[in-house]
């Protein structure tokens, strides 16, 4: 069917407590003639030992802060503006519903446990996060429809443990007449997709349920990658994500497209930076967000920096019937980021010029 997906950047709102001016990322990403973007909603939680919220908050002053009204109200009025943004850039939107740990604890997202209609000291994931993409689209004129709602991103622990009430939230606004188009879907991990638990036969059922009425099944692919690169590498990272969905229970429909919610290459390692491309293969989700600490700087990690993004537009350039990759979105922050959309200094204007060239090609 040979049709292409484009390949843009993201719009990291509120991802680090410096992440604050979406405004100016939008503003980069159109000087670079995007024409799409997928805007990362972020809110804080408070997490117990065992990554239960707790609460939900935002960053101020450098400390965690749990929602008060006050500060929902101010929180949702950032995110007004950027979609405002988006807008007057006249671009299409994507948009995914991140959670970030916040408080004394850290854990990353997908560990997290929380059902997003329960009320966590006063507030719920719906009526915060969601109500808060909910009501900016509605005060946004003019956003190009359809637009592209993640309900989650990451956070399999919570789609798998509360997958009916990840439902109830869809089909709330599929029944909100005042929305313009919207297709809605959950991102999940490339691996370990339902989180460490182990999902029991009623999780199965309604996750199920849950992904058989999703528009889009997200991923971030962040795939370790057998050198040397080429397209087929995102044709088994896409393979190996239906393989851990089926473990969990869970079959894709053939026709669900897909999204990469997250794709990119950071150039680290556990340790620290990586200094060939063997050990930047191995942890792609490794990287840097300090501009002194550039893992891209020798020939030779350059060169494989530009194969990485060669071989993923050429993967994205030829998509199947079944479960094609519809929208690839970068991980817009530090290393991970060549276009320099949110943290700058580590752009590179070779892949800038490639990830045009294709774009252009794909909006024809």
């Amino acid at each position: 069917d040979g049709r292409d997906a484009g390949l843009y950047p993201s719009i990291l709102l509120f991802h680090k407590p410096y992440h604050t001016e979406g405004v100016t990322y939008v503003q980069r990403a159109a000087k670079l003639g995007c024409t799409k973007v997928n805007v990362i909603v972020t809110l804080l939680c408070e997490i117990d030992k065992d990554s239960n919220v707790l609460s939900y908050g935002v960053h101020r002053r450098g400390k965690y802060r749990p929602l008060t009204r006050e500060l929902l109200a101010e929180f949702k009025a950032c995110v007004k503006k950027v979609f405002a943004e988006v807008a007057a850039h006249d671009m299409e939107m994507s948009v995914l519903a991140h959670l970030n740990a916040g408080g004394k604890r850290y854990d990353w997202r997908n560990n997290f446990l929380f059902d997003p209609l329960a009320y966590y000291d006063d507030f719920s994931y719906q009526d915060t996060l969601i109500a808060a993409i909910q009501e900016a689209i509605l005060k946004t004129p003019n956003l190009k429809a359809p637009i592209d709602i993640s309900l989650s991103g990451e956070m399999g622990r919570s789609v798998f443990a509360h997958a009916d009430s990840y439902l109830a939230i869809m089909r709330t606004l599929r029944s909100d007449k005042r929305l313009p188009k919207t297709n809605l879907g959950v991102s999940l991990n490339f691996s370990n997709a339902a989180g460490e638990d182990t999902v029991t036969a009623a999780q199965r059922k309604h996750a199920q349920g849950l992904v058989d009425e999703c528009d889009f099944i997200g991923l971030s692919n962040y795939r370790w990658i057998d050198l040397p690169i080429d397209a087929t590498h995102f044709e088994q990272a896409k393979a190996a994500f239906f393989v851990d969905m089926r473990n969990s229970g869970v079959t894709i429909p053939s026709g669900t497209p897909l999204h990469f919610s997250e794709v990119g290459i950071g150039g680290g390692t556990d340790e620290g930076l990586a200094s060939t491309p063997a050990q930047a293969a191995k942890t792609p989700w490794n990287g840097s967000d300090n501009p002194r600490k550039n893992p891209w700087t020798s020939p030779q990690m350059q060169q494989f920096r530009r194969d990485f993004h060669r071989a993923l537009l050429a993967f994205l350039a030829q998509q199947p019937q079944e479960n094609p990759v519809t929208d690839a979105f970068l991980w817009s922050e530090g290393s991970w980021d060549p276009l320099d959309t949110t943290d700058q200094g580590f752009a590179d204007p070779r892949i800038i010029e490639m990830i045009q060239r294709h774009n252009q090609r794909v909006v024809r």
